[in-house]
């Protein structure tokens, strides 16, 4: 197999990758929504702090142990972390 044969290949393989992290995405956004949902049935509108930092600690442990960078994971989530704060409080507000 040559360069472009396996390059095109890893391409496909880092493709499938990507639409498994979209995927991912998209469960994990129906699922902090369906939380925004609950917390509105039951009158609660704040947002756990203590979740956040368990997550950040529970994945930056896998980063150690795989050899992943911290920072990574950080900025990713953070991002996640925003949005899903958004969806939420937007479902609470009714906005």
């Amino acid at each position: 197999m040559d360069y472009n044969q396996k390059l095109n290949q890893l391409r496909k393989k880092i493709d499938e990758v990507d639409d498994e992290i979209y995927s991912s995405i998209l469960r994990r956004s129906l699922l902090t929504s369906s939380v925004g949902e609950l917390k509105k049935e039951h009158g609660v509108t704040e947002m756990c702090e203590t979740r956040r930092k368990e997550i950040y600690d529970r994945l930056k442990n896998k980063c150690i142990e795989d050899g992943l960078p911290v920072s990574l994971i950080e900025s990713i989530y953070d991002i996640i972390f925003d949005q899903s704060m958004l969806e939420q409080t937007l479902i609470i507000y009714d906005k």
